[in-house]
């Protein structure tokens, strides 16, 4: 039979294993069961007698979403009877039962969670790092568990600054300012590394941290991410660079050094690693860079349409961010590419 939930071979299209509502570990193919089995039932019926969207509510509207379609899809000559107001059980594959097994006698360990961010600071320029433990839409014995944070702040050669160990409880939030452990006189490049591990078992919640930069004039965030190996990354931008300042913020997380080198104007269509190297860096373990990238010729951008690549090619274990700045250095924004 074939499903309202398959699209020919569009592989970013939804899947009937793509899980629709995490908390029951539902997929779309297991509302697709129900509606289809159960004539006559209501969005209503389906929340109630399955659970799902009744937890945390972030699926609601993508199970409405799919239970029109579905309604909508039904076959016709589907002569099952509604099962009244009998609970309406998720037919769960043989796997997935098998794993629901095994989750239900091992004992609950806690899972140690790393991200790492760089630390941009300079004369009238700050750094904060926040972590919220908000429980979101998640309450009583679903709320978030108190989590202990640890935050590990390195200068750019990579040599550690200091250390904060804190406990948050559920509804607690840590702000630090991080700018004074690197005493900056220009503008100046560290790193934070924070860990999480819960206290207690319990639903995570909006724990990422964020890296918020701030000046006088205005303010940006990112929040931040785990690190592993990388090779390469690339990434093309508008203009040639004269109307504001760029960098290239690299993080190394690795007991040894990052050899990377950078390529730019690089042709849209070509490998990462054509032609010679701009520039080429070797980044201290555990230390950090900031690389402004020179203007270039406009000139040479004719051929790309005013699009300019950057791309970087290296070994080590490093993560790498995007930072735009006005020349004033008064107004930045940051992303990681």
């Amino acid at each position: 039979m074939a499903s309202s939930a398959d699209v020919g071979d569009d592989t970013s299209a939804p899947k009937p294993q793509d899980v629709l509502c995490a908390c029951q570990n539902a997929t779309i193919g297991d509302l697709q069961r129900v509606v289809w089995s159960n004539p006559g039932v209501d969005f209503e019926q389906v929340l109630e007698r399955t659970q799902m969207g009744n937890r945390c509510t972030a699926c609601l509207l993508d199970l409405e979403h799919y239970f029109v379609e579905f309604s909508a899809a039904r076959p016709k000559n589907a002569h099952i009877p509604a099962t009244a107001e009998k609970p309406i059980a998720l037919k769960l594959p043989l796997k997935q039962r098998f794993y629901r097994v095994i989750d239900n006698l091992m004992p609950l360990m806690p899972v140690r969670l790393e991200d790492v961010l760089p630390v941009i600071v300079g004369p009238d320029i700050e750094q904060w790092v926040i972590v919220a433990n908000q429980s979101l839409l998640y309450e009583d014995e679903f709320k978030a568990p108190s989590m202990q944070v640890v935050a590990d702040v390195f200068d750019g050669e990579g040599r550690p600054l200091g250390q904060l160990d804190r406990t948050l409880a559920s509804g607690e939030t840590l702000r630090t300012n991080l700018t004074d452990m690197l005493a900056p006189e220009g503008l100046t490049i560290g790193s934070v590394t924070i860990k999480r591990r819960a206290l207690t078992p319990g639903y995570r919640g909006t724990t990422r941290p964020q890296m918020e930069i701030v000046t006088s004039r205005a303010s940006c965030a990112v929040h931040g991410q785990a690190v592993g190996p990388r090779k390469s990354g690339d990434i093309v931008l508008s203009g040639n660079g004269d109307s504001d300042q760029r960098f290239l913020a690299l993080v190394s997380r690795d007991s040894k050094p990052a050899r990377i080198e950078l390529r730019y104007p690089l042709p849209l269509h070509a490998a990462p690693d054509h032609g010679d190297a701009t520039e080429a860096l070797v980044i201290p373990p555990y230390g950090a860079r900031l690389i402004r990238l020179k203007p270039v010729a406009a000139a040479t951008l004719d051929e790309s349409e005013g699009l300019l690549r950057l791309s970087w090619v290296g070994t080590g274990v490093y993560t790498s961010h995007l930072v735009l700045a006005n020349h004033a250095l008064d107004r930045f924004s940051v992303d990681h590419v």
